[in-house]
């Protein structure tokens, strides 16, 4: 394994040895392992992790397409989107497959997606 990836490996041991048992994020790197590796590889590379978080369009990929979402899903990570400030692409983004969103104005999205 490369030097970043070791390094990353210790960052998510770390974070858990210390009690942190919410969603673990991947790096650049990682996400773009585990949408473009054979899912054998992308399982070595992305260990420890379980979410996507990320804006609407990165690196070149459009991590709200259908196509994304459903990699990421089949592959066993959640994929949350920032930063989302209105309610109405908020409430379009969940009902499409995005499973949270982060907003600087939670006040005005969360009433939009709540019960989705």
């Amino acid at each position: 394994a490369t030097l970043q990836a070791r390094a990353f490996a210790l960052d998510v041991a770390l974070a858990r040895a210390l009690g942190w048992s919410g969603p673990m994020g991947m790096a650049r790197d990682e996400l773009l392992a585990a949408l473009f590796l054979p899912a054998s590889l992308a399982a070595r590379v992305t260990r420890g992790c379980d979410a996507a978080m990320v804006p609407h369009r990165a690196a070149g990929v459009d991590f709200t397409s259908r196509r994304t979402l459903d990699r990421l899903h089949a592959r066993g990570f959640r994929v949350d989107i920032w930063v989302v400030d209105d309610p109405d692409e908020a409430r379009e983004l969940v009902l499409r497959g995005v499973d949270g969103v982060v907003t600087n104005d939670p006040r005005r999205v969360v009433p939009g997606v709540r019960g989705l």
